[in-house]
C-alpha cells in the first residue's frame, strides 16, 4: 500500500469516487488515486498510525542496508 494513500486519507479524508484523475492525467496519478480510494471506511487516525508504521519500516530497512551491522572477529 503506498505511503502516498495513506498519507492522503490521513490529511484529506476519504477519495471523490466522482473526482478522480481526468483523462489526460497518466497512470500514476491514476495508479495513486485508485490505491487512496481502496482506503474508504479507514479513519483518519488509523490512517496516520499505518503511515508511520511503513515510514518506520522503510527507514528501519533502508538504515540496514546503508550502515550493516559491524563484526568484529
Amino acid at each position: 500500500m503506498p505511503s502516498a494513500a495513506l498519507f492522503k486519507q490521513a490529511t484529506l479524508g476519504e477519495a471523490s469516487a466522482s473526482a478522480g484523475p481526468g483523462l489526460l492525467a497518466g497512470p500514476e496519478a491514476r495508479y495513486k488515486h485508485a490505491a487512496w480510494s481502496k482506503l474508504r471506511g479507514l479513519s483518519g487516525e488509523d490512517a496516520q498510525a499505518r503511515y508511520v508504521d511503513v515510514i518506520a519500516i522503510t527507514i528501519l530497512a533502508t538504515d540496514a542496508v546503508v550502515r550493516p551491522s559491524l563484526h568484529i572477529y
